[in-house]
Formats: C-alpha cells, structure tokens, sequence
C-alpha cells in the first residue's frame, strides 16, 4: 500500500451574512499528496439549513448542508407581520 502525505492548513477569512454581518471564520486546506482540497464555511442563517460549507479540489465542487437530523425534504416557515395600525386602516 503506498503511503500518502496529508497537511492540514487553516486560514482566516471574512463573512458576512445579513443578520449577523460580518465575521471571521476559518477554511480549512487539505493537501492530500499534492491535490488541494479547500473546505470553506459559506455561512449559518440559510432557507431550510442550519450551515452550509463548500469543498472544491480539483475534481470538482460539492455543497454539504447541516438539516435536522430527522428532516425528510425541505422544510421552509415563514411569518408575516402586520403593524396594529394597518389593521386599524380596514
């Protein structure tokens, strides 16, 4: 069996996500005998998922999103607030 070197490198890098604004996070860089393989955090407040990081080397790119663990499709809610004083207007 050939034996492979693996490095593990982590760097600082800026997000910004609409209610939380900006913040540090880090991505993680995989060099696996050579090929990189870059894990990066895209944020934490998305519609039907709790995080979402992105790996992309060079075969290609893969989305991974954290769902309750018994969720069995997407699940979406949503509210709609209505100020007394248009409901007083009708």
């Amino acid at each position: 069996m050939k034996e492979i070197d693996i490095e593990i490198k982590y760097e600082e890098i800026a997000l910004f996500e609409e209610k939380l604004g900006s913040y540090k996070a880090e991505k993680m860089i995989l060099d696996v005998g050579g090929e990189k393989v870059e894990l990066r955090p895209i944020g934490t407040i998305l519609i039907a998922a709790k995080g979402r990081i992105d790996i992309e080397g060079p075969r290609g790119k893969v989305k991974i999103v954290l769902v309750p663990q018994d969720a069995d499709g997407p699940m979406i809610s949503g509210r709609i607030v209505i100020p007394e004083a248009e409901l007083k207007k009708n």
